[in-house]
């Protein structure tokens, strides 16, 4: 689609294909279709049930609403006709005047419900950026909105739905049920991964964004393209990197899934910490501590995966999902060396997994082109030293005499 629109010399979707965009990202938008005369319109009204909507359906015209391209209610085959042949001369008399490109028809939302605004534009600096709020006609009125950088995962877009007046609106309202929210989130991290996925886009917004109770529909929509030969900057954040995840067995045989941390893996991390022994929290945090502070686990959890990686070992256990242990690596500033460290839960040490994860770590680094890893290791911590001498490590005192700095050139 977009290949076809530089072809035709045009960087502005038409309603019809922003919503095809939507679609194919699963995000749900009404039906809309486009037509160019008269009879044409009325067939596609009948064919889609009143009451329905009538917009001029243009290549140009980035804002419909604002030079009144919009007919609602339209109850019959007469108010169809007669809109179509409004709009038709509302594009004549436009300054400049506009080529009549026909209009496009779809269902009207009758339903009560609440509408938002959910776009994204790009920042030189931080890149693409992801705005959500109350939206519709009043958008400018209103002002309410918040911001955030994609990539986004349901956690991170419920931040964003918190911050807005919107978010208590619909709770009042009566669309706030906990499918609704669900819904929302569901389709704001849609959103995103059509923005990472997209880098030709420029500006995109779904405005509005009609939230009903338990569904939500983009019912209008706007997409500018960049010119030929441009390109988007780089993202603030980086996505969340898939290609790291791997399935593996413990010595046990049971089987886990190795895969990059995530925001709303801080539950499971504060349960993978319950199953440490004091000996396992002293080795690991060098010292005693009885419980992680929630600023501590979204340390742990909120992670930049240009500049750092944490792989988790994840199994099910029964329904729910278990952290087994999980490693870390933080890159220096110099981008050449890192910062390790590894912990595994007491029910699962003397598996494998902790050599495992030792060995992906450092295929993770030779991968980022770093020419050496490290890390701090109690001297009483004899287990992992064995380790990390069977893995080639070279060991030396630290700077206090209860701690070895181990480090592996790569």
């Amino acid at each position: 689609m977009f290949d076809r629109m530089r072809q035709q010399s045009r960087l502005l979707a038409t309603e019809v294909e922003s919503k095809q965009v939507f679609q194919a990202y699963g995000i749900p938008a009404t039906e809309t279709l486009s037509a160019m005369t008269e009879e044409e319109a009325s067939r596609i009204a009948e064919e889609l049930g009143y009451p329905v909507v009538l917009k001029v359906h243009s290549t140009t015209l980035t804002h419909k609403g604002s030079v009144g391209g919009v007919r609602l209610h339209l109850m019959n085959e007469a108010a169809v006709r007669g809109a179509f042949r409004d709009l038709q001369a509302l594009v004549g008399k436009l300054s400049p005047p506009l080529p009549f490109e026909g209009v496009s028809v779809q269902p009207m939302i009758v339903e009560k419900g609440l509408e938002a605004i959910l776009g994204c534009s790009v920042d030189p600096q931080f890149g693409p950026v992801i705005l959500f709020g109350s939206g519709g006609a009043l958008v400018e009125v209103f002002r309410d909105r918040a911001i955030g950088l994609p990539p986004m995962n349901q956690t991170v877009a419920r931040r964003l739905i918190e911050s807005t007046k919107l978010h208590s609106a619909l709770s009042k309202a009566g669309t706030g049920s906990a499918t609704s929210l669900e819904r929302l989130e569901e389709i704001i991290v849609r959103f995103s991964a059509l923005v990472l996925g997209c880098p030709e886009i420029q500006e995109i917004d779904i405005n509005p964004l009609w939230i009903g109770l338990g569904r939500v529909l983009a019912l209008d929509g706007r997409i500018v393209l960049y010119p030929p030969g441009a390109e988007r900057p780089p993202l603030a954040i980086s996505p969340y990197p898939r290609q790291y995840e791997s399935d593996w067995k413990l010595q046990d045989g049971t089987p886990v899934l190795i895969r990059p941390i995530r925001p709303e893996d801080e539950p499971l991390m504060d349960e993978l910490f319950h199953t440490f022994s004091p000996q396992t929290i002293e080795m690991r945090f060098f010292g005693m501590i009885r419980q992680m502070s929630h600023e501590q686990l979204i340390r742990f959890c909120n992670i930049d995966y240009d500049r750092e990686i944490a792989l988790v070992a994840a199994m099910r256990d029964g329904e729910r999902p278990r952290i087994l242990g999980s490693a870390r690596l933080v890159v220096e500033p110099d981008w050449r060396t890192a910062e390790f460290a590894i912990v595994v839960g007491d029910p699962w040490q003397r598996l494998g997994l902790g050599k495992h994860l030792m060995e992906l770590t450092m295929h993770y680094a030779r991968q980022r082109g770093l020419s050496e890893i490290h890390g701090d290791v109690l001297t009483a911590n004899e287990p992992m030293l064995a380790l990390c001498r069977e893995m080639q490590f070279s060991l030396c005192q630290g700077e206090a005499g209860w701690v070895k700095r181990v480090t592996r050139r790569l």
